[in-house]
């Protein structure tokens, strides 16, 4: 997004004080006091206004709002994600107090249990360590 001075003929009173939050705030900044103003309980007319005419600008106008996701995916997905990853936490625990209370030894108990969870659950001992050092903040061993 660009900036440009306009002639003073056409600069509308609100525009140019949008405008001039959008130059001292930089993007990010003038959407947090954008979003910040349309939370209140009753937000004054000339904000929505700005919103209104940022959604759908003049051809004379050098801003337009553009609505744009952060971070690509679902929020629904990360939610099943991390559903997933305690479930493998837990199935890895299980394993591994089984495992400690046959009296196996205790040196590469873990790699054992991380290789027999992969398999039980059909994936990868790569994702079982993910799901692990997120969870747990594990290093890898």
């Amino acid at each position: 997004m660009t900036y440009r001075l306009k002639s003073p003929a056409i600069i509308d009173a609100n525009m140019a004080i949008v405008e001039h939050l959008f130059t001292k705030h930089r993007p990010d900044g003038f959407a947090q006091l954008m979003a910040e103003a349309l939370r209140s309980p009753k937000p004054r007319q000339e904000i929505l206004d700005a919103v209104v005419r940022l959604l759908d600008p003049r051809p004379d106008d050098d801003l337009r709002l553009v609505v744009e996701r952060r971070r690509p995916g679902n929020t629904k997905m990360r939610q099943t994600k991390r559903a997933e990853d305690i479930r493998i936490a837990l199935a890895e625990e299980e394993f591994l107090l089984k495992y400690l209370e046959a009296g196996s030894p205790k040196h590469g108990s873990r790699k054992k249990a991380v290789g027999e969870i992969a398999a039980a659950l059909g994936i990868g001992p790569d994702r079982v360590w993910k799901a692990l050092r997120v969870l747990r903040d594990i290093p890898r061993s």
